[in-house]
This record gives C-alpha cells, structure tokens and sequence, in this order.
C-alpha cells in the first residue's frame, strides 16, 4: 500500500505543476481579476509541496538515498510552504487590501 501511495507522489507534481503553470498564465493575462492571483499563488505553494513529496517517494523506492534529518527537514518545508497562502490572505487583510465577500463587512 505504501509503495502505491509513493507512486501516486510520483505522479502528482505534472498536475499541480500543469495547473500552476495555467492559473499563473492566466492571471498575468488578467490583472484585475484578483483571486486568479490569489489562486495562482496557492496552485505554486502546492506543486511545490508535490514536488518535495515526489523527492521522499523516490527514497522510497531507493533511487535517493537522504539522511533522516533531510527527510525531516524535506516535511518542514513543505508545512511552511502550505501555509504561505494563509500568511499571504492574512498580511492582505491586516493591510486592507483583502476584499472580503459583499454583506460581511
């Protein structure tokens, strides 16, 4: 089971990475449409994480070999890295530049 979950890892980074490249294609294309932006920025935080995911699951199959304190430090990042969205919406909303939706104001 885990090598089929280390398999699927493989493969995930060309989607997110496939859909990263679009949204970011598009919301250059489309400036004023801010939550493309938004959407783009937290599309590359994730392929990102995928492709550090896909680094521990070629461990997995022994085709790298990383020290303990590496694959820790691999996991870190990608915690880090998932919570650059949040970081992002947050230093928004604490700057005014967050538009929250109409009626909750």
């Amino acid at each position: 089971m885990i090598d089929v979950l280390a398999a699927i890892l493989l493969v995930l980074p060309v989607f997110d990475w496939t859909v990263a490249i679009v949204l970011v294609y598009l919301a250059r294309k489309n400036p004023t449409i801010l939550t493309l932006k938004e959407r783009a920025i937290t599309a590359v935080a994730l392929a990102i994480v995928a492709s550090l995911a896909a680094v521990l699951a070629f461990v997995r199959f022994g085709v790298l070999d990383v020290a303990n304190e590496l694959a820790i430090t691999i996991i870190a990042v990608c915690l880090v890295v998932v919570s650059v969205p949040a970081m992002i919406w947050l230093f928004l909303l604490l700057t005014g530049r967050f538009r929250l939706p109409r009626g909750t104001e």
